[in-house]
């Protein structure tokens, strides 16, 4: 018996002694490292690590008076709240750790496929924790469970049978999943051109926010991949937006159509040259109705517009430094890169990072090798990061904006800022050091410039101004009747004011459009 509690003694003291270790211990440490993770898996796992003790405690005592059945019977029951306790805490730290670092990840990606695939995961694996741990439990508990498997086998076919449409609609969920044709918030248009928001890819069902009814539609995943959807938020949230007029065959043509570009160019939430844009504010922006609101959109436009351009200035700065690095390493890399030509192509790199607002930080004993990061001196000197969060901030006071826009809208950049640093510290690296045979290096480059333009802001966007177009309409006996102008303009993000930005801003510059043609004699 002495022997016995000894060892029993040696045991609890171990364990407890663990216990203090991991919570205490390890928690004072994750502290010190900022670990979010680290403190919530030690919160989720308090309690059954405590009910583990106690059972291996338990067990341990029991263990000298296995001649009794009724011993043999708790053990198999400490067993069973073993296993039950090991399948809580799985499911815990899935719930708390695993599946909410996930999704926080899946938001700072642009693949496609995470913003469907965690959902689902999060969705599924625990189902499947909690049945393998019920089905452990019970066999612990002595169970014969293959007629359980057996029937449950059965059954599954039954069922599978029976829920045909549900199964299909999985599978249609995958088939979203696998290709990926948006994310979630996307504005997409479908069916008879319907406007609606992706909100959520579920196992059965997709949900849907209908912009116009202003209401939730859940699609049968089966049916809706069978759907042609156009995404309107992709490449980027600019949408084409037209305002047409129908006049006589006495308008003029080039006057008319030069007042619809003026106007539609002059409105501040339009894309186009913004030094045009500026001049055009004053005269042909806010015309039709004066009043302390319009006077605010202009003034708050016109900031928006002027920090753009300042941003578009580093901007533009950086594309030339990147075609001119592109075009050296083009010549340089022919036959491999020695040191000499590595040292220099890693020089105007830094230079261009330090116009984006980005410090080479040395390595230390943190980090293994030298990386990117911002720098507060070089934004307060004038960067590109620096001046886009300014111009972030114009942007949110325009007075049309929503109090949630205001979030959104640095949410978005902020993410957009992230994946540029994240992608200029890849490249960083792989010009740290390449191989000496590298003859890849101007494609690399490419890709980083190619994605800034593309998926981060491009000071290049000739293409978006403002255009005109006139046909002419014969009615009756050939005899032409009026003249139809129909004015195209890209507004700058669709997804603000609830999805309804475009909407405003096209009954904005038609009410703009009539006023200033009947001003100049051109309609009646």
């Amino acid at each position: 018996m002495v022997q016995y509690l000894t060892r029993l003694g040696y045991i609890t003291a171990t364990i407890v002694a663990l216990y203090l270790l991991v919570f205490f211990g390890l928690r004072l440490f994750f502290r010190r490292n900022n670990s979010d993770a680290g403190l919530v898996t030690l919160k989720v796992s308090r309690l059954p690590a405590l009910i583990i003790a106690v059972v291996v405690i338990l067990k341990t005592s029991l263990s000298v008076l296995v001649n009794y059945q009724i011993v043999v019977w708790i053990e198999v029951f400490l067993t069973a709240v073993a296993f039950i306790t090991v399948t809580y805490w799985i499911g815990r730290v899935l719930d708390q750790v695993v599946f909410y670092y996930l999704k926080q990840y899946a938001e700072k990606t642009e693949a496609q496929w995470d913003d469907v695939l965690v959902p689902i995961l999060e969705t599924v694996v625990p189902v499947l924790v909690y049945v393998i741990g019920a089905f452990l439990a019970l066999q612990s508990l002595g169970l014969n469970l293959t007629g359980l498997w057996v029937a449950f086998g059965g059954l599954t076919f039954v069922i599978g049978y029976a829920l045909q449409d549900i199964i299909a609609n999985f599978f249609g969920g995958l088939v979203l999943l696998i290709d990926t044709p948006f994310r979630f918030g996307d504005v997409i248009a479908w069916k008879r051109n319907e406007r609606a928001v992706i909100k959520k890819v579920g196992l059965r069902l997709t949900q849907l926010y209908l912009i116009d009814q202003h209401c939730e539609a859940y699609i049968p995943n089966s049916k809706f991949e069978k759907q042609k959807i156009l995404n309107l938020s992709r490449p980027n949230p600019n949408y084409y937006y037209t305002v047409t007029l129908k006049l006589s065959t006495e308008a003029e043509i080039c006057r008319t159509s030069d007042i619809m570009e003026w106007v539609a160019l002059a409105h501040p939430d339009t894309l186009g040259d913004i030094d045009s844009k500026l001049d055009l504010i004053d005269r042909y922006f806010g015309r039709a109705i004066v009043d302390e609101n319009t006077h605010q959109k202009r003034e708050m436009g016109r900031l928006r517009l002027l920090a753009e351009r300042e941003a578009n200035r580093y901007l533009s700065q950086v594309e030339e430094l990147f075609d001119s690095l592109s075009s050296r390493i083009d010549e340089m890399e022919s036959g491999g890169l020695d040191r000499q030509e590595i040292r220099v192509i890693l020089e105007e790199f830094t230079a261009i990072c330090e116009v984006i607002g980005l410090g080479v930080v040395p390595a230390d004993r943190s980090r293994k090798q030298a990386q990117l990061e911002e720098s507060p001196e070089l934004h307060k000197q004038g960067s590109l990061i620096g001046n886009v969060r300014e111009w972030c901030e114009a942007w949110t006071k325009d007075p049309d904006l929503l109090p949630e826009d205001h979030s959104n809208l640095r949410r978005a950049w902020e993410q957009r800022i992230e994946l540029l640093v994240g992608r200029t510290n890849k490249l960083f690296q792989k010009l740290s050091n390449p191989d000496t045979d590298d003859t890849r290096l101007d494609d690399a480059v490419s890709n980083l410039y190619l994605w800034i333009q593309e998926s981060f802001k491009t000071s290049r966007n000739e293409w978006q101004k403002p255009r005109i177009w006139t046909s002419e309409l014969t009615l009756g006996r050939g005899q032409l009747q009026e003249k139809e102008f129909s004015a195209k303009f890209y507004v700058d993000d669709i997804t603000l004011e609830r999805f309804q930005r475009g909407y405003r801003v096209q009954s904005e510059i038609n009410r703009e459009i009539s006023w200033h043609l009947r001003r100049n004699f051109l309609v009646h």
